[in-house]
């Protein structure tokens, strides 16, 4: 029983790990780039109705660094 149970727990802490959002980083012109130089970002799109909700957000305001 406390395996069972021990096995359960485990499988469901690793579906959490590997179910977590990734981000895209994009640079000023809108080429992706890692978190340091960008300037916008974009985590990863979430399932709607029948499709997709993609959101940007502005991550520095321009000229910041």
């Amino acid at each position: 029983m406390k395996v069972s149970t021990l096995m359960i727990l485990v499988f469901l802490v690793v579906q959490q790990v590997y179910g977590q959002k990734d981000t895209t980083w994009y640079d000023i012109n809108w080429e992706e780039t890692t978190r340091e130089h960008a300037a916008f970002y974009r985590p990863s799109p979430q399932p709607k109705d029948e499709g997709f909700w993609i959101e940007d957000f502005q991550y520095k305001t321009i000229g910041e660094r």
